[in-house]
């Protein structure tokens, strides 16, 4: 088991990454959106064209949530939804051009950031950190789905160990 002090200074140092992330990213990406609309805006961008229910289990969020806020970027023409003349029982959400643009630019926006903000670690400290990150959001999923399935056990460390494999 970790120590608790290692882990509360762990904890503070990303409450002030996401803090100083989420004020930039307010102040310079996603100008005219909210930060959920830029979230979503980009996850469309990442998989070209998607429907409600991926973008609600890729972004981990109610469909009604994500259904509101598409309408809210399809009311300020950012994005379209398209129903296919195939299968009329599906909407394919894609980006309009304008979508398009800001989506362009908020990735150059953050690709400098970051690579201003890493630009004292080496490739493979980048590397390194990316891959710590992705484990980690994964374990956090993990976890997530297992307290879902067992919320008495919410706060058991047998929990995460058997929904991350911890013990491998």
């Amino acid at each position: 088991m970790l120590n608790t002090e290692i882990i509360r200074k762990l904890r503070k140092s990303l409450r002030l990454f996401e803090r100083e992330l989420y004020n930039y990213n307010i102040a310079n990406c996603c100008v005219g959106v909210t930060f959920k609309q830029c979230h979503i805006l980009l996850s469309i961008d990442d998989t070209d064209k998607t429907n409600v229910s991926k973008l609600s289990k890729a972004m981990n969020l109610d469909k009604s949530t994500i259904s509101r806020t598409i309408e809210g970027l399809v009311s300020i023409n950012l994005v379209d939804r398209v129903i296919p003349q195939d299968n009329r029982r599906s909407t394919v959400i894609t980006l309009t051009k304008e979508g398009q643009k800001l989506c362009d630019s908020i990735n150059n926006s953050n690709d400098n950031y970051f690579a201003n903000i890493l630009c004292s670690f080496t490739d493979k400290e980048i590397i390194q950190l990316s891959g710590l990150l992705e484990r980690t959001t994964y374990n956090m999923v993990n976890y997530k789905e297992c307290c879902e399935k067992e919320p008495k056990n919410a706060l058991s460390s047998s929990v995460l160990k058997n929904a991350t494999s911890c013990d491998d």
